[in-house]
């Protein structure tokens, strides 16, 4: 596990708010830079990115949802034994999503099963 953290005075808070993006790296060293690009992305801000970029949050939740129960009832879903994790059937769905931005929950299910099917 790898855990990254820094401690942000209240001086910072109020210049830059709430951080969702790494602008106030600019300020500090380079190597400090290259860190924290290679270890930030990670957990909540993955989420924050990926829950940006689909057309219907709701729909997305629920489906992947259901593909999470899905591939854990088959003892697919651990990408320690080597199978794919969570963030990767999270981009999985996120991306049927793109493709399909006025389906239903439902409906996304199928596809996503069908063109796993395919694949």
């Amino acid at each position: 596990m790898n855990l990254v953290f820094v401690v942000l005075t209240v001086s910072f808070y109020k210049k830059y708010g709430r951080v969702k993006s790494l602008e106030w790296l600019k300020e500090y060293s380079s190597r400090f830079h290259i860190f924290c690009n290679n270890f930030f992305y990670k957990g909540s801000r993955v989420t924050d990115e990926i829950l940006r970029l689909v057309p219907h949050v709701e729909n997305f939740r629920l489906t992947l949802r259901c593909i999470k129960l899905w591939a854990k009832s088959r003892a697919i879903y651990s990408n320690v034994m080597g199978f794919l994790g969570g963030v990767a059937w999270a981009m999985m769905v996120a991306r049927l999503c793109q493709l399909y931005p006025n389906a239903t929950p439902s409906a996304l299910v199928e596809r996503f099963f069908h063109i796993m099917y395919k694949w």
